[in-house]
């Protein structure tokens, strides 16, 4: 009984030091893993929202250097954005830029509404972006891309 004992006490710490310290070890590795996919998630979702981004500035560059980008090249990037956004982009910002896109082309909006549409996007990707609580305004985005804004504003009806 005293052996019994004797060998309770000598190798039960060990087996519970080699227990605690494979399940520290299972855990640390799960969530090395699921920090490495994450990762590699943002990054695929910032190339995406990148994409966003470029589309909008090439379109808004295109009009003011009265440029005519084909709509197939359109058509075809905005295909690529809504398969990686579907897969990649947050619920925000992948409600932000369906409703963009369903409401754009139906002729019912002012040029206004389609510019404050724009910035509601830019807000939504720059929150996912790590700025959840981004002071960015219309003023802010339109201000840098309107030359003399504050006459365009008013033309607009912003």
């Amino acid at each position: 009984m005293d052996l019994i004992k004797t060998l309770l006490l000598t190798t039960l710490p060990i087996i519970l030091t080699a227990v605690i310290g494979y399940t520290s070890w299972l855990y640390q590795r799960e969530k090395e893993k699921r920090i490495s996919i994450q990762n590699q998630l943002s990054d695929k979702k910032y190339q995406v929202y990148i994409k966003i981004i470029n589309l909008f500035f090439g379109l808004f560059e295109d009009t003011i250097l009265k440029k005519e980008e084909t709509q197939k090249d359109i058509d075809s990037k905005m295909l690529e954005i809504i398969k990686e956004l579907t897969i990649y982009g947050s619920d925000g910002a992948l409600k932000q830029f369906s409703y963009w896109k369903r409401t754009s082309g139906n002729g019912n909006k002012t040029p206004a509404q389609g510019l404050k549409d724009f910035v509601d996007i830019i807000i939504a990707l720059r929150k996912d972006m790590g700025h959840p609580s981004t002071k960015i305004n219309y003023d802010d985005v339109l201000g840098m891309m309107i030359t003399d804004y504050e006459k365009s504003k008013k033309e607009l009806g912003l």
